[in-house]
């Protein structure tokens, strides 16, 4: 029985030591994702919206339009307008859904920094209670030797251990979706 309760002893800490480490990673990591990343992010974004407002097929339409009506004093029939909209629409069309896209990456690029730092948080919380659990619960089974003290150790650290790897599964589902859409959109 004692080398029962030393081996789960073992596993608690090893599990609270995996819990914190990932913590640190998650930490860092959100870190990483709300500066470095979001600025790179919002830099191609500024980009490719300058690129849009000065060289894209919309800015070159207008610009056109322009000339246009300066050569024909200002007379521009809504039949020629019309007719240069509907030529140039689906390229007009992907260039604003390149803007979108980035755009829309970049909030959910804010969303999952966010939510890394409140998973690392989690995590933190979890290792340290896990870490207590595994100190103060056996002093205090020695103490008092009760089966409903060494129930309650029992179902409150797979409890901590069942959300810290919760916390984890989210973690790694997120990171694939994200990883499949940068691929998918940019």
């Amino acid at each position: 029985m004692q080398l029962l309760i030393i081996l789960l002893i073992l596993f608690t800490l090893a599990n609270s030591t995996l819990l914190y480490v990932y913590s640190r990673k998650f930490r860092k990591l959100a870190e990483y994702i709300l500066n470095d990343g979001k600025r790179k992010l919002i830099l191609d974004f500024l980009e490719n919206g300058i690129a849009f407002l000065m060289d894209s097929t919309l800015s070159n339409l207008v610009e056109e339009l322009l000339v246009f009506g300066n050569i024909n004093g200002g007379k521009i029939e809504i039949k020629d307008i019309t007719l240069a909209i509907k030529e140039k629409a689906d390229v007009i069309n992907n260039e604003i859904g390149k803007l979108y896209k980035i755009s829309t990456l970049l909030m959910k690029v804010d969303n999952l920094g966010k939510e890394l730092l409140n998973y690392s948080r989690y995590l933190k919380v979890i290792s340290i209670a896990l870490l207590t659990l595994v100190i103060f619960f056996p002093l205090i089974n020695t103490l008092f030797q009760s089966l409903e003290l060494e129930i309650i150790e029992c179902g409150t650290g797979t409890d901590l251990l069942a959300f810290g790897y919760l916390i984890l599964l989210i973690w790694i589902v997120n990171r694939r979706r994200i990883i499949k859409q940068l691929k998918e959109g940019l």
